[in-house]
């Protein structure tokens, strides 16, 4: 995995170009702590990659909290129970709103 400082981003862009074409994507970090990804691409293809970072993200939080549910017991709830916390949670939204 190849890091770039934000520095050297700011003072060396056009060599930081060049790397993300070789490479394709690098951590960019701010004081040796990463924060972000910096991708390649194509004109073209811009709105295609972001559609499948974003698809990437939403799996990533659905595994999440997925494995939360499992930790928590709560994959083992009934359609039956799910129902009646849906109805429940409504029911007091409802209230809330004074409905």
């Amino acid at each position: 995995m190849r890091t770039v400082g934000v520095r050297d981003l700011q003072r060396n862009m056009g060599a930081v170009r060049r790397q993300l074409a070789e490479e394709r994507y690098l951590v960019l970090t701010a004081s040796d702590r990463p924060f972000a990804i910096l991708f390649s691409s194509h004109p073209d293809s811009i709105e295609d990659d972001l559609r499948a970072i974003r698809s990437a993200r939403a799996l990533e939080a659905m595994r999440r909290i997925q494995a939360d549910a499992k930790a928590r017991g709560l994959d083992k709830m009934t359609m039956e129970e799910i129902n009646a916390l849906i109805a429940k949670v409504r029911r007091e939204r409802s209230k809330r709103k004074g409905r």
